[in-house]
């Protein structure tokens, strides 16, 4: 027992933490449109039927992971738990599982870089505020593509692939991660593995959607796909290049976008602000694709998913504040690979609380601080600027030799 403890007790006190620093938001309506929403597809998924809820609420625009999770959650309720709390379950226990899963993989690891990872990862404020305050959906998305991110590190590329098509079950922005899986197992494993783990994605994803196909329909079943191609605002909410970019309304300067830009509208002569955030951000993953290519074997896995998901958010339009929160936790775990990445965790720990703080219905306290005044607005072109200086850092960290061993 002592020698149990001595090796995994560090790992159980950090996840008690965690646990007892997100419980007193669960009660707390950190976001009341969105988690009257979710509430909404939850309830109606489990009285009428989960399988066609798409049909019937046309405003379920998530994929079958997290509708079935909210139906489960919706259950609770009849136990006498109050409306919103139960539907926080899921993501706070998913981020409970990524703590776990990330100090089971550092096990090894030093032991000052092992601490500060996970706790960095318990005690995130953008995180909690994501989790247990908003309910929303990020950290089971992100638990899935950190999965797939340790199988690719211990050579295990189908396993991979499955935990890959459950993050896109859960979250259609997983799809960022699809060029790194694609270009590793290419080159580590060959031809052969990655028709394999794609045909192995492809008949999970089959598999999954099939029964809310046959009940809800293909447009209905599949909206959560096929809508990301539809014109919406250059940015919703996102400190992105886009903030700063989108003329603000009329009288305001360097404040606010004009939300009424779509990003159908045309940017440049005869280019839209989507195919010129598309175009931005094909070039910055063809950095990250080269970086890929050319240290394939090294064991770099998280800088390379960190950098994927920044410039995702960064450069593509129509993006959420809640989209970097992969970027965080990848950045966060890829300290153990490159310890220069101890840069853009904490500078993307700051941004995205900043995001997340002035996007919430309520002031979030946080270690009994209070976050809006620690993070006043006024802040805000200094946080853009840092997530510009943050993608610029990223792009040269690719490069950067480690002299260091990597986590394998």
């Amino acid at each position: 027992m002592r020698a149990y403890l001595r090796r995994w007790g560090w790992l159980w006190a950090a996840l008690l933490l965690a646990l007892l620093l997100r419980l007193p938001d669960m009660a707390t309506v950190g976001h009341e449109y969105d988690l009257q929403l979710l509430w909404r597809w939850g309830y109606d998924a489990r009285v009428n039927g989960l399988f066609g809820v798409y049909s019937r609420v046309p405003s379920v625009n998530y994929p079958p992971v997290l509708v079935s999770l909210l139906a489960l959650a919706s259950t609770l309720e009849q136990l006498g738990a109050s409306p919103y709390a139960p539907l926080k379950i899921p993501p706070i226990t998913a981020e409970l599982l990524m703590i776990a899963a990330v100090g089971g993989w550092l096990r090894q690891e030093n032991g000052r870089w092992r601490l500060a990872i996970v706790l960095l990862l318990a005690f995130n404020p953008g995180l909690i505020g994501t989790s247990a305050l908003w309910g929303q959906g990020e950290a089971l998305q992100t638990l899935f593509l950190l999965l797939a991110l340790l199988a690719l590190n211990h050579d295990q590329p189908r396993l991979a692939w499955g935990c890959f098509a459950l993050g896109l079950l859960t979250k259609f922005q997983a799809v960022a991660l699809l060029p790194l899986l694609v270009l590793l197992t290419l080159r580590r494993y060959g031809w052969r593995e990655l028709l394999l783990g794609t045909a192995l994605c492809g008949a999970l994803l089959t598999l999954a959607l099939w029964p809310f196909v046959a009940a809800s329909g293909w447009e209905a079943a599949l909206r959560h796909y096929l809508t990301a191609f539809n014109p919406a605002p250059t940015t919703a909410n996102a400190f992105n290049i886009w903030y700063w970019i989108t003329p603000p309304p009329p009288g305001i300067f360097l404040t606010i976008p004009h939300y009424n830009t779509r990003d159908s509208d045309l940017f440049w002569q005869n280019i839209t602000y989507r195919q010129f955030g598309l175009g931005l951000l094909s070039l910055y993953t063809l950095l990250i694709c080269a970086a890929m290519w050319r240290g394939y074997r090294q064991k770099r896995e998280f800088l390379w998913a960190a950098a994927l998901y920044l410039g995702f958010f960064m450069l593509s339009t129509r993006i959420h504040e809640r989209y970097l929160y992969p970027a965080l936790v990848f950045a966060i775990v890829g300290m153990a690979q490159l310890r220069w990445l101890w840069i853009p965790a904490l500078g993307l720990t700051l941004t995205y609380a900043y995001n997340i703080v002035h996007t919430l219905d309520v002031a979030m306290i946080w270690l009994a601080l209070p976050l809006p005044w620690l993070l006043p607005q006024e802040l805000l072109q200094a946080m853009l600027a840092l997530n510009l200086f943050l993608l610029v850092g990223l792009a040269f960290l690719l490069f950067v030799p480690d002299a260091q061993p990597t986590q394998a």
